[in-house]
């Protein structure tokens, strides 16, 4: 079952790294462990409901972005769809950034280490969302995504 998460919660959604995965506690306050981040686009495990989360009626999302970056860089996507079943296919779906307002794209691209903050606009048709982090240019580092919903 997905989680529903709070207005105001900016706790974290997604947690992963290119080194040894360790744990860190999610949005709902369990322990959770990093997921590995290979040469491949990975989501979070199924089980990890605090990943995928329901939309409900948020009118938009705030994701903190903390990335580390040794080497390479990685892509950020917000996936959604209209079904409550996490294998479901997903679609990507639009973000802006606060560093580069004027660019509404599906894909972040993230070169440096850092703190970042995007937003979606219009969440109302997405039923469940999750995050893709694609690590490209032989990606070495680490990606932790919190997330505020904004009903």
């Amino acid at each position: 079952m997905p989680t529903t998460t709070n207005p105001g919660d900016f706790g974290i959604i997604f947690s992963g790294t290119t080194g040894t995965p360790g744990t860190y506690i999610d949005v709902n306050g369990q322990t959770q462990t990093q997921v590995q981040i290979v040469a491949v686009p990975v989501r979070m495990p199924a089980f990890v409901e605090t990943a995928y989360v329901h939309a409900g009626k948020a009118s938009r999302f705030t994701l903190m972005v903390d990335v580390v970056v040794n080497a390479g860089n990685l892509d950020l996507k917000l996936q959604g769809h209209q079904d409550l079943d996490p294998s479901a296919a997903w679609a990507d779906l639009w973000m802006f950034a606060d560093y580069d307002p004027a660019t509404i794209t599906t894909a972040r691209n993230f070169a440096t280490t850092g703190r970042f903050i995007l937003q979606t606009s219009n969440m109302g048709a997405v039923v469940e969302a999750c995050l893709l982090v694609s690590p490209l240019s032989a990606f070495a580092g680490s990606i932790t995504v919190r997330l505020q919903v904004e009903v």
